[in-house]
């Protein structure tokens, strides 16, 4: 019965080469035991569990790639001799000694924790996409005939300082170093082809941007507090969201920029956009909150948002066919909506910094989700009898002193239900 009951913890099947092999494990157990005649521990069996410690019976000849991948805690493993490892069998699990899974020449994945020091062994010719993002190393080694690096293979290695990389290396790919904010010592191979963001934000490497035909869809290394861009620009079609923008140069021919390229750059105080610009997407200078020198053509299609929260924009809300779905330049402390509006959209208001009282008009049927979550400043909330819904979240984490003020039945439930203080009619 005993046995019965541990059997049930595992997923045991046979797999194609006729080998009993654990697939999955169902079980709480810290230190689990393992059944003895199983052969193999298939691919991702453990994957991310909270487990400890574990012995490997002897009879398991083989570890299934990911088997044990981020149990992070897992300090003790005992391993019979002569097991084969697959890929990543043991990453990041700090009771097995740190190695690299090396493949005809590609480092495909690792065992154990990561050092601070890498030394990428000689014969590797290239890393694998996405392996060691956000790991601990402070320097890394690449050998001599290295010739490619993945996409985001060390993207967010915060402490790392120093790469030093030889002269056969022939393509670094998209956000390969992305984000790591220290590494302020690179040896850069004059004719490695660079990925899109390949070293964005990365200190030690000097800025650029990254053109494809006219458009600009990345850039790579330390930005700075001004960026002029080529006149041959035609779009933008990146992303520059970092606080070290000051000031930005347009180009005269420059036609679209697109969602959220300059969204939440915080020192952004100057942009003058050019009169042969004629699409501005949704959200593209959203929350630039120290824009106050702006000039936007009066051509311009302007998007949902694409100013919102920006000083320098004139206030206006974004309405179309009654739905109304962002709103450009910085709200007012007290609102009243247009009575054309019927449903105020999902997340239209969240996070408004400066809206204390708003009035919601009669005709409006459905307030969104998150409509007017996170809004630190807000106290008062007039909703009319025509309110038929009210989303999920629409209030939530709002001002403590935050009001609902209403006769409308489905508001004065939605309050109760949500521990927000009402009162009847208009708050004087």
């Amino acid at each position: 019965m005993e046995e019965a009951k541990r059997e049930d913890l595992f997923e045991i099947k046979t797999d194609r080469l006729g080998r009993r092999a654990l697939t999955k494990y169902r079980g709480k157990d810290r230190a689990p035991e393992l059944p003895e005649d199983i052969e193999v521990i298939g691919d991702y069996a453990f994957w991310c569990r909270d487990i400890v410690s574990v012995r490997i019976p002897d009879s398991v000849k083989e570890i299934g790639q990911g088997a044990f991948m981020w149990c992070d805690r897992l300090t003790e493993v005992s391993l019979p001799e002569g097991i084969r490892l697959g890929t990543d069998a043991f990453a990041d699990a700090p009771g097995v000694p740190f190695s690299l899974c090396v493949t005809d020449g590609v480092l495909m994945g690792y065992h154990g924790v990561c050092p601070e020091e890498l030394v990428i062994p000689a014969g590797v010719r290239s890393v694998a996409r996405g392996l060691f993002e956000g790991q601990i190393f402070t320097r890394i080694v690449f050998p001599e005939g290295l010739t490619s690096i993945g996409r985001e293979s060390f993207v967010h290695c915060e402490y790392l300082t120093e790469v030093v990389l030889p002269d056969s290396v022939k393509r670094i790919g998209d956000c390969a170093f992305a984000w790591c904010h220290q590494l302020t010592k690179v040896s850069l191979p004059k004719s490695a082809r660079m990925g899109v963001y390949a070293f964005a934000d990365a200190p030690g490497v000097p800025f650029s941007l990254n053109i494809r035909n006219d458009t600009v869809v990345g850039w790579t290394g330390d930005i700075p507090e001004e960026i002029v861009f080529p006149p041959d620009v035609k779009r933008i079609y990146c992303d520059f969201d970092t606080d070290h923008i000051r000031r930005i140069v347009l180009p005269e021919g420059l036609l679209k920029i697109y969602g959220g390229a300059f969204r939440a750059c915080s020192n952004l105080v100057s942009a003058a956009i050019p009169d042969t610009v004629k699409e501005i997407d949704d959200l593209a200078f959203a929350d630039c909150v120290s824009l106050t020198d702006l000039s936007v053509p009066r051509g311009a299609g302007i998007r949902e948002g694409a100013f919102r929260n920006v000083p320098g924009a004139e206030f206006s809300l974004c309405i179309t066919d009654g739905r109304l779905e962002d709103y450009n330049g910085v709200c007012p402390e007290m609102l009243t909506l247009p009575p054309e509006v019927e449903v105020i959209e999902d997340g239209v208001f969240s996070e408004c910094p400066t809206l204390v009282s708003i009035v919601i008009p009669e005709g409006v049927r459905e307030i969104g989700r998150w409509a007017f979550s996170e809004c630190p400043t807000l106290e008062s909330v007039v909703i009319p009898d025509s309110v038929e819904e009210i989303g999920e979240g629409a209030f939530e984490d709002c001002c403590d002193s935050l009001t609902i003020v209403t006769n409308n039945p489905v508001a004065i439930e939605y309050a109760k239900n949500h521990g927000l203080p009402w009162t009847v009619g208009r708050k004087q």
